[in-house]
């Protein structure tokens, strides 16, 4: 299912998040930090709709298995050097790392908008991904930031991904 014809093939999901993995470290090796589509987000990565790619990262989002809504990933994060915590959640994330054997992937949460900007009702996993789409048709595409935050998942739970157009995250200022 990846664009290459050598591609581990047994869970479509895994297949094109190592191909997302091969292709941003190709661009940016030093960063591995915690119409659109999938093959059009890794040729603009690597340059193949323009001469040379000003794009580090690809953000996807996972559908996951039987609801197909979503996927929410939460993460913590220290406020600083003391024990305060915040929470983070996002359907945006980076590919960070894959195993090719096990299917399971750590993922850097990216965010499109400060948490603290959304309501209660927003933070569902339907009204998370809405959110997140109504900030990008709005012009905050491209604004991600990275937060530094990673999660392990299992790629076996999920039936989809969807390749957001590439772009090159912000630094996290929180």
């Amino acid at each position: 299912m990846g664009i290459k014809p050598d591609t581990f093939d047994h869970n479509c999901v895994c297949d094109i998040l190592l191909d997302i993995l091969e292709a941003q470290e190709k661009v940016d090796p030093a960063n591995s930090h915690c119409t659109s589509g999938c093959s059009t987000s890794l040729q603009e990565l690597c340059g193949g709709l323009n001469a040379t790619s000003p794009y580090t990262t690809i953000p996807v989002s996972l559908i996951c298995k039987g609801t197909c809504e979503y996927f929410v990933g939460r993460g913590i994060r220290r406020t600083g050097t003391g024990p305060d915590v915040n929470v983070y959640e996002s359907i945006a994330f980076r590919v960070v790392d894959v195993d090719p054997e096990t299917c399971c992937a750590t993922l850097e949460l990216l965010q499109a908008v400060p948490v603290a900007q959304t309501t209660n009702d927003e933070k569902t996993q339907v009204g998370l991904a809405n959110l997140l789409f109504y900030f990008l048709d709005q012009g905050a595409f491209g604004r991600y930031v990275n937060t530094g935050i990673c999660i392990t998942v299992d790629l076996n739970c999920f039936c989809g991904v969807n390749c957001h157009p590439a772009v090159t995250p912000g630094p996290f200022t929180g």
